[in-house]
């Protein structure tokens, strides 16, 4: 049922993008690249069987320029390149197409980059399981104490895609992690994956449903390790079940579900709260709104790098 490893990478550092709301602008009729998002327009008209006129697109505009995927990706890595030394593997990971979909971010942010890692991957539809999951593939490529950077990120610049009845909505962001082999900051111990669960007919069942898998991966990795936290994917919002002293929940943006960065945005305003101590381990879970899961167990002995900015 649930597929587990032991990992031996370590998070040194990681740089966070928060989109503002207020540099958000709906488009014309027909935007300036209409021609580059007629098809994403006529594919969601027909999946809603609505109006192609009625579907509505949203730009980001910093300085009156736009902005898409890769411009914010290329933030975080800008901000990572300063601290890495062997440059490996770069990993991109997004699930939604960017919004000048004939150049994806991977190419651009090499053609951007004067740094250029040996090896580079971009992985797609993983969802929000992209935030552990990639990091099978992170080690697979980095021997002791090569360095590596995983960059995820999404911008739905459909504004309908967000929403699903009884789910918090998606937001867009990008992150930067940036991993070492070998022993480190924040060391991952475990990661495994729960695929796919059975289908819910109702967003209560989902809810209980996803209690239940929490439960079982929680005593699944207390047979080897003992996490004094756990995050959750803040899929639901408030859950009952979650409001106990060994669950963190986060106190910023708790309305809005961050995707693929979602736990390690949790993750980030534990670590900058405080309250953990050295060894201290972390169990995290990601997951889809179909509730496939993956779940990893990190350990912390001391703090990473960590830069936050907006746009």
């Amino acid at each position: 049922m649930y597929n587990i490893c032991d990992l031996n990478v370590s998070l040194s550092s990681l740089a966070i993008l928060h989109m503002d709301r207020k540099n958000y602008y709906l488009d014309g009729k027909e935007p300036s690249d209409f021609f580059r998002l007629e098809p994403h327009l006529e594919i969601d008209a027909y999946y809603h069987n609505i109006p192609i006129e009625t579907v509505e697109s949203y730009s980001i505009k910093i300085d009156n320029q736009q902005v898409t995927l890769s411009e914010m990706l290329h933030k975080c890595h800008t901000e990572l390149l300063s601290v890495v030394n062997n440059y490996q593997c770069l990993l991109i990971s997004n699930s939604f197409s960017d919004r000048q979909p004939e150049i994806q971010p991977l190419p651009r942010i090499l053609e951007w980059s004067d740094k250029k890692p040996k090896n580079y991957f971009g992985v797609s539809h993983l969802g929000s399981l992209a935030s552990i999951d990639c990091l099978e593939i992170l080690e697979l490529c980095l021997n002791e104490e090569e360095e590596g950077i995983l960059l995820l990120g999404e911008q739905l610049f459909i504004e309908q895609n967000r929403y699903r009845t009884g789910y918090l909505p998606l937001s867009d962001f990008a992150m930067g992690l940036h991993f070492s082999k070998g022993h480190g900051s924040i060391q991952i111990l475990q990661i495994g994956n729960y695929p796919l669960a059975e289908y819910q007919s109702n967003i209560e069942n989902s809810k209980i449903h996803f209690s239940n898998i929490i439960k079982q991966i929680y005593e699944l990795v207390s047979h080897q390790h003992q996490p004094k936290w756990v995050i959750v994917q803040n899929l639901f919002g408030r859950m009952e079940f979650l409001e106990s002293d060994l669950f963190f929940i986060r106190k910023t943006n708790v309305d809005q579900n961050y995707q693929s960065s979602d736990v390690w945005y949790t993750f980030t305003e534990l670590l900058l709260s405080g309250k953990l101590k050295k060894e201290e381990k972390i169990l995290i879970i990601s997951a889809n709104r179909d509730l496939s899961t993956s779940f990893a167990v990190l350990q912390f002995n001391g703090m990473p790098l960590v830069s936050s900015f907006k746009w």
